[in-house]
């Protein structure tokens, strides 16, 4: 149960051997420009729709939408929405309007097209995603807590349901809700007539050919709807077998990433297309790698699907490229596309990887089958003929925001945010050759106040951190200091998630009486504003590790440092050494009630 900085670029850095590349696909430049915004949100994607010959787009940087002729290739209007809303995942409504999820400000909106005029309403601590049907003018909202609202057409709440937590994509498909959850890529099945989970599946675990590495799915960066009444599921793999403890002398002989001799879909984390039956959620799922020869997608944050449900598109945010085939891939059995390591002098251009320079963070299909594409930097559309429809206003780039959602150079398979999405972490427990089973780190909430960095405090600063971890650890190049120092200055913007609201006050109450008394202790280490001293110490684990912040902490299950409490609960059973008994707090004394309430409180911060 840690956070810092120990995975940040632990895991930026293993692709940078990888091999994968395709010669049209340049990194952008990261380099500030002078009217740039200071802290733009990490990148989140699927912030278009299109309805009625116009284009949708939310810009969270700047809070605004745009409306957009496609056939003229022009802004009709620009809706301003309050500041720190960050507009997010955008839906067609009834006649005339759209819906818009504000992730920042905890509400949803209805746009009216002709006029931009803006209806909203509260629903949620952290919303998310967001579907609309128009059979049954039901409007459906998906939070980060496990709140699942549903709204009619005028946004007046119909029913709220509360399920599991770290929700992200809402479909409604043949009278059934499909739910996503983010981190874990698993799709909840919902009868909205019994307001319940009905069932569960996630995308099978993978074995690469060429290697035998195992795979686990990560990190649901986008659902659709496909025309068939399936959904399907653009997410990460992320490798389960042991990860190297340094960059190996031979790399041919097995590096991070299997790249010396493997193929593309060996890449400890790469992108991955599932398709599921809402019918027969238990039944055998299809998995693709979205990828193909030119290698695997960097941030797949957003998927389309033709009309006639012949071609799906994919968003590759960290390197600059738009994967498009045909949608018959989904129905192979063997789960595999052409994916294999040629050197850069063999590499040609591929039409399956379309290079679309700007980080494209959404698409979209119009009626007529025509791809749109969202960049966030510079911010506009790419429209079908090539032709670009620029925003405006100040620059979207800021540098540390680069570092952290680009590919590590133009051939690495891999960014910041691929282990950390959306600026925090992705929930998994990686093994390391040399130092075991080490929890991904929340990132966020101002990291640079819990210093000294890494599980055991090993790092006084970003600068001895980077120095280590990525150039002798990951054998990268050194940093610029100029580019350490805006990594530093963005990543300590980042929020945490919002925390939902607590059903029962009195038991935050008691619970925060019981965490700051002296017979507990647990306020002894946890202290100050983020509830840490900052210091590295023994909690009964078998080693020192550095004591983190509380805040935020409801939503960073599994808990301690090699991830053995999936819960809080578990961290506090008394029939388990997992969280280091009564020297990790005095709370053996504890009856079920207290527990009870020490958990309400620390899931309220």
């Amino acid at each position: 149960m840690n956070r810092g900085l120990g995975s940040l670029v632990l895991l930026t850095t293993l692709g940078v051997v990888a091999g994968c590349t395709d010669e049209p696909v340049v990194a952008t430049p990261i380099e500030p420009t002078p009217d740039s915004l200071a802290t733009p949100p990490p990148i989140s994607g699927g912030t278009l729709a299109i309805t009625e010959g116009l284009a949708v787009a939310s810009d969270p940087t700047v809070d605004k939408l745009f409306i957009v002729d496609i056939a003229g290739a022009s802004i009709l209007r620009e809706v301003v929405l309050t500041p720190g809303d960050q507009p997010g995942r955008v839906v067609k409504g009834g006649a005339g309007e759209v819906f818009v999820v504000l992730r920042g400000g905890g509400a949803v909106a209805q746009i009216d097209l002709a006029d931009g005029a803006v209806k909203r309403v509260p629903v949620c601590a952290a919303p998310r995603g967001i579907d609309y049907d128009e059979a049954t003018d039901q409007l459906f909202v998906a939070c980060v807590g496990g709140e699942l609202a549903i709204f009619n057409g005028d946004l007046e709440l119909a029913s709220m349901m509360q399920l599991d937590r770290d929700l992200r994509d809402v479909v409604f498909v043949n009278g059934k809700i499909v739910v996503s959850r983010f981190r874990s890529a698993e799709v909840l099945v919902v009868d909205p007539l019994v307001g319940r989970t009905t069932a569960r599946s996630k995308p099978m675990n993978y074995m690469s050919p060429n290697l035998a590495r195992q795979f686990e799915a990560t990190v649901a960066w986008r659902m659709q709807e496909l025309p068939n009444g399936n959904v399907a599921v653009v997410h990460q793999r992320a490798l389960l077998d042991p990860v190297p403890g340094s960059v190996p002398e031979f790399p041919e002989q097995g590096s991070y990433t299997g790249s010396g001799s493997g193929l593309c879909d060996e890449v400890i984390v790469h992108a991955a297309v599932t398709q599921f039956d809402p019918d027969a959620p238990d039944a055998p799922v299809t998995t693709t790698n979205a990828g193909g020869a030119a290698g695997p997608l960097v941030l797949p944050v957003d998927m389309a699907v033709s009309p006639d449900g012949a071609t799906l598109a994919v968003a590759g945010a960290g390197n600059d490229v738009v994967y498009r085939d045909g949608t018959n891939f989904l129905q192979t059995s063997d789960g595999m596309l052409e994916c294999f390591i040629a050197p850069p002098e063999f590499s040609t251009p591929l039409p399956k990887m379309q290079p679309v320079a700007g980080e494209p963070v959404a698409v979209a299909f119009a009626d007529n089958g025509n791809l749109v594409v969202q960049t966030r930097q510079p911010a506009g559309l790419v429209l079908s003929n090539g032709a670009r429809v620029e925003f405006g206003g100040a620059s979207r780039r800021q540098i540390g925001h680069s570092m952290f959602h680009r590919a590590a150079s133009p051939v690495s398979p891999l960014a910041c945010a691929s282990c950390h999405p959306e600026g925090r972490e992705d929930g998994r427990v990686w093994n390391f050759q040399d130092v075991g089973a080490r929890r991904t780190q929340d990132i966020s909430g101002g990291v640079l106040e819990t210093k000294p960095f890494h599980w055991d405090g090993a790092f006084d600063d970003m600068h001895a951190f980077m120095s280590e971890i990525f150039v002798n650890r990951m054998g990268g190049s050194e940093m610029p200091v100029d580019r350490i120092s805006g990594l530093e200055e963005w990543i300590d913007q980042l929020d945490h998630v919002p925390t939902s609201a607590p059903a029962d006050g009195a038991a935050v109450a008691r619970g925060e009486e019981l965490f700051f008394s002296d017979a507990l202790a647990c306020s002894s280490c946890h202290a100050g504003a983020k509830l840490t001293n900052n210091t590295t110490v023994e909690v009964g684990t078998g080693r020192p590790l550095q004591v983190p912040s509380l805040i935020g902490l409801w939503s960073r299950a599994p808990y301690m440092h090699d991830g053995c409490a999936a819960t809080l609960r578990d961290r506090f059973a008394t029939t388990s050494s997992c969280g280091g008994g009564d020297f990790h707090g005095k709370t053996s004394q504890l009856n079920e009630a207290q527990v009870d309430d020490l958990i309400t409180y620390l899931e309220s911060l």
